[in-house]
Formats: C-alpha cells, sequence, structure tokens
C-alpha cells in the first residue's frame, strides 16, 4: 500500500506515507512531486525576479524557495532525482532564464552552496541537508529512549543492543533505512565519553 499525500490550500503535508510498505522508486518520487510543483511555481517566474535586486533575491531564495522541501526533508529521504531537480531550477531562478531561454550559468550550485567565507553564497544543498535534519532526528531517538518512538523502533530492530549500534536488516521498513542514513552522521561525529566504563565493550570485534 503506497502512501497519499494531503494538500491543504496553500501548505503541502505528508499525511499517509509509504513508511512501512515497500513502495516503488517511482511512486516515491510520485510522493513528493508537489515540493517540485510548488518551487517551480509562481515564486520562480521571471515576473518576480525582475523586480528584485540581487540582494532581494538572495533573500526570497533563502527565505522562501529553500524553506518549501524543509518539513518533507525533517522525515523524509527525498529521492536525488527531486533535489536535482529543485537545483536545477534554483539555478534558473538565480541566474536568469525561463522554459524557453537559458541564460549563462557563471559557476556551478555546488559553488553557491559553499559558505560566504569560502567564496559561495550559503545556499542550502539539499541533499546534505536532508541528512543533517534526519540525522537530528536520530539524535532525538538516542537521547530519549523512553519515548513512545524510540521503544517501537528498538523492539523491531535493535532489541539486544543500543541505536548507534543498530544495523541495517534485510526486513526493515523504508522508515528504519531512513533513520540509518541519517544515524551515518551520528556514527561519524560522535565520540565516547568514558565516565564509569560500564558501557565499553573491550573484547568487541
Amino acid at each position: 500500500m503506497t502512501g497519499t499525500v494531503g494538500q491543504c490550500g496553500r501548505c503541502w503535508k505528508p499525511t499517509l506515507w509509504p513508511l512501512v510498505s515497500r513502495a516503488s522508486q517511482a511512486e516515491i518520487r510520485g510522493s513528493f512531486s508537489p515540493i517540485s510543483w510548488t518551487v517551480s511555481g509562481v515564486r520562480l517566474k521571471g515576473e518576480v525576479r525582475k523586480l528584485l535586486s540581487t540582494g532581494g533575491k538572495e533573500v526570497l531564495f533563502k527565505a522562501v524557495i529553500q524553506s518549501i522541501p524543509s518539513y518533507a526533508m525533517s522525515l523524509f529521504r527525498l529521492p536525488k532525482s527531486l533535489t536535482d531537480e529543485i537545483h536545477r531550477l534554483s539555478a534558473r531562478f538565480w541566474w536568469g532564464g525561463n522554459e524557453r531561454s537559458r541564460k549563462m550559468h557563471w559557476c556551478t550550485w555546488k559553488r553557491l552552496c559553499k559558505r560566504k567565507m569560502d567564496g559561495g553564497l550559503g545556499f542550502r544543498d539539499l541533499e546534505v541537508f536532508n541528512r543533517a535534519l534526519i540525522a537530528k532526528q536520530c539524535w532525538r531517538i538516542f537521547k530519549n529512549p523512553d519515548s513512545l518512538a524510540s521503544g517501537t523502533l528498538k523492539g523491531c530492530y535493535f532489541p539486544d543492543c543500543g541505536f548507534l549500534e543498530a544495523t541495517k536488516k534485510a526486513s526493515g521498513s523504508f522508515l528504519w533505512n531512513i533513520l540509518l542514513w541519517g544515524k551515518g552522521i551520528l556514527d561519524k561525529g560522535l565520540r565516547w565519553r568514558v565516565e564509569n566504563g560500564t558501557s565499553i565493550r573491550v573484547y568487541k570485534g
């Protein structure tokens, strides 16, 4: 059973989604299509862009356009095809152009996503930002082991170990695989605090 997308006026929020089902990539991509529709909507039209200075475009882009997929990215891993499409639409908005005419892009989008001190404009790389938001959810699971979500996941996927030691399972749900993707950041960034040493397993291979 695949999920559906709930739309309410101007907002877009996923209501039912293939969290535990095995939806195809096409179905997953289709579930997020309202995001790309919104990004490519009136906010990216040339009429709006012509009225703005470079600084105004930057503010509009960061405050409005890049915030559109933030809610979905805090819960799900967006397909790479979708993030690539949003980057393409964003570059078109920044450099100018439309469906019929394409203007010169003077540097890569990856460079624009660098910090200003590094020569970029501080735009978000959506794939990196998406993973960071999922890692934030993983941190909440790790820090709140007594919560309902943590207890449910522990019973299903890591009954005999902690969340940080949990691994991918062949029977893992779509949601669990998303969390493991975000947990990779915690695995790289967290360090041991020895304290009394009761949780350290010296002979673990």
